[in-house]
């Protein structure tokens, strides 16, 4: 039987199995900033926070979740409300499977059905693969916070890049909440579109 992908949006009782993800970033890289697992209940209100606006997507291959996009807010102050900051992780057992280019080709294009503009990755140095992976996506490198995070005692740069989803014009009208465009035809169709090229 073939492999198969499928991308949907996350669920809190999808939790447990985003959480096994996540876990060992945590534990045993750098490249996010969290040292202690978040707990269960945690993990799974941060779903629902995100859901109330913004794409939370995972990713299933053969029915198992191996991955997991999602965007949130950038800052609070209302010039910022046109800005977005996304998380992506994947399961290093399923690397090489398409799923990361999957699940973010599927969440900027969420994004800018929503009215999103600017899109904002923060990627904790050195970590290559995030750097190159956000190149194919047309994010540009924007500047460096020097220092700007310590994890088990070192210091580390913080990379910042950013991709354009439309025009930067005048008035541009407000971006919509994730549950205004979920029934949407639009929707639909960027949902079907990827999961048929993926299955």
């Amino acid at each position: 039987m073939p492999d198969s992908l499928f991308i949907r949006l996350a669920k809190q009782g999808d939790a447990p199995g985003l959480l096994s993800i996540y876990k060992p970033y945590v534990l045993h890289t750098s490249f996010t900033p969290e040292s202690e697992v978040p707990s269960l209940r945690t993990f799974r209100e941060k779903i629902r926070e995100v859901s109330t606006a913004y794409p939370y997507l995972i990713c299933l291959f053969n029915n198992q979740i191996a991955g997991y996009a999602y965007a949130h807010q950038y800052r609070q102050a209302s010039g910022h409300q046109w800005s977005v900051e996304t998380t992506i992780y994947r399961s290093p057992e399923f690397q090489g499977k398409g799923i990361a280019g999957a699940l973010y080709r599927t969440l900027l294009e969420i994004l800018k059905l929503q009215g999103f503009i600017n899109v904002f990755a923060g990627i904790i140095l050195p970590n290559d693969k995030s750097v190159t992976f956000h190149k194919r996506f047309n994010f540009t490198q924007v500047g460096v916070f020097g220092k700007g995070i310590l994890k088990a005692g070192i210091w580390h740069n913080v990379l910042w890049m950013q991709s354009a989803l439309k025009d930067h014009t005048e008035n541009p009208p407000l971006p919509l909440t994730l549950p205004e465009i979920v029934n949407t035809v639009s929707f639909k169709n960027i949902m079907d579109k990827i999961n048929d090229s993926v299955s």
